[in-house]
């Protein structure tokens, strides 16, 4: 759960929800509870707290955000799509030596 508390980072909190959304097939069960919702599912984080001051929550019941098995598979979609032949998934390898190249 990320929690906003005040004008400012309810903003914040609201803006990231939306951007993070956009995608509901990676962010499925994603919500945006106000303070009424939020005071249901978590109390305390509402009990004596100023009525006046805004609180958004960025929540997903499943206890996480972001599913990465289906964000791996769009990454994998979109590089076979995109690189054809490039775009190849390898599995069970490990590393053996890390080179940094120049600018990079």
């Amino acid at each position: 759960m990320l929690l906003g508390v005040n004008k400012k980072e309810v903003v914040i909190v609201s803006q990231r929800y939306n951007w993070l959304t956009e995608n509901e097939k990676i962010f499925p069960n994603n919500k945006l509870l106000d303070r009424d919702q939020l005071s249901q599912l978590e109390p305390a984080l509402v009990d004596g707290r100023d009525a006046k001051t805004p609180v958004v929550a960025y929540y997903n019941p499943d206890g996480y955000a972001v599913d990465f098995g289906a964000a791996c598979q769009t990454l994998v979609d979109v590089t076979t799509q995109t690189r054809g032949d490039l775009g190849q998934v390898i599995l069970g390898n490990g590393v053996k030596e890390i080179i940094r190249a120049d600018n990079s």
